[in-house]
């Protein structure tokens, strides 16, 4: 089984061009700015959008190819949106076996499939409580139990891991990386940690583009945009070679230890962590040193991200004890250094 997508969408004056495949069990996870057309991919796929133009093929069958169109009822694909959208005067278990009744199940064997999903989740207990009885991480369950319910082909989530308590995160997050029963899996994710954690490879929209279609190794070590890399929480910078350095498209310059073609467009990757802040001048000046102000800082738990502006602007990571040794705060001047041999560079 797979799914072949090539998607236009548009609505107003937003235009969604998207075009991948994916395999029998893939998680596939997708990511993008607020707007990028995450939600309008999964809604295309799941046929509440009609395409302009392209085709949706899942196993062969056509979905949508501009003249024939399967209504949403009627494909083997299953969305959990944004909302729970449970029903209110239902039981859990009632939610969950909705959908395996609207299919045409029994009464008896959906309920005992609405126990199995509900077990799956952990909430077997709270079979028989209302939604207005349930957590919010509780909720969410209990709707990706009815999702899971049906065994769709193809499963959608649209941040399901969102806005929900850390022991629900973990049933979710640990549910979906191991559910078999649907042989497609698509996850709309805004967090790095949710989308590298549960899937193989990942799919980047921006301004309703595909920009990048890899591995999670593949992106990890090559994001191909600024988004991308600020998603990861890493320096991405771009520029052309010369001289055996990178000349830098905002300003100034980097050196790295592996050989730079000259005048090839080049990509440096540089980790916060990699990047040593210092209040005066490093001894032995290295290659890498820049004078640079604080733009901000962000407390991330153990560690403090420092933005700096440049020529060039990047990101450092270091611990509050360092960063209050410095005395930095916005607009304070510091001096940044990275080790050529920390500086990651790949042809655009």
């Amino acid at each position: 089984m797979n799914l072949d997508a090539d998607v236009d969408v548009r609505i107003g004056d937003f235009t969604l061009r998207a075009a991948f495949e994916a395999a029998d069990r893939e998680l596939l996870a997708v990511a993008g700015p607020n707007g990028a057309g995450k939600t309008t991919l999964l809604r295309a796929l799941a046929g509440l959008e009609r395409i302009t133009a392209g085709r949706i093929v899942v196993d062969g069958r056509v979905y949508d190819d501009g003249t024939t169109f399967v209504r949403p009822d009627n494909r083997d694909v299953a969305l959990l949106p944004q909302r729970d959208y449970l029903l209110p005067h239902l039981s859990a278990v009632d939610n969950v076996a909705f959908g395996l009744l609207s299919r045409g199940a029994q009464r008896r064997s959906a309920r005992s499939a609405a126990l199995e999903c509900l077990d799956t989740v952990g909430l077997r207990d709270a079979a028989d409580a209302r939604p207005n009885e349930l957590s919010g991480g509780q909720a969410r369950r209990v709707a990706l139990a009815r999702t899971l319910a049906v065994r769709p082909a193809v499963l959608l989530l649209d941040e399901p891991l969102a806005a929900i308590d850390a022991t629900s995160v973990r049933v979710v997050r640990d549910v979906l990386r191991d559910y078999d029963g649907s042989r497609v899996r698509i996850v709309v994710a805004h967090d790095a940690v949710h989308a590298l954690s549960l899937a193989s490879r990942v799919v980047v929209l921006e301004d309703g583009r595909l920009v990048q279609d890899a591995s999670v190794e593949d992106i990890r070590a090559r994001p191909r945009s600024r988004y991308v890399a600020d998603f990861l929480g890493v320096n991405l910078l771009h520029g052309a070679g010369r001289a055996g350095a990178i000349v830098l498209d905002g300003g100034g310059e980097i050196t790295c230890a592996e050989p730079v073609e000259d005048g090839r467009r080049v990509s440096a990757l540089v980790h916060p962590h990699a990047v040593a802040l210092y209040a005066t001048a490093p001894a032995g000046s290295p290659r890498n040193t820049w004078r640079l102000r604080v733009a901000g800082l962000d407390a991330t738990g153990l560690r403090v991200r420092v933005r700096l502006e440049g020529p060039p602007a990047l990101v450092a990571e270091v611990t509050p004890e360092s960063a209050r040794e410095m005395g930095l705060a916005p607009g304070a001047e510091i001096y940044a250094s990275v080790k050529a041999t920390e500086v990651s560079a790949f042809s655009d």
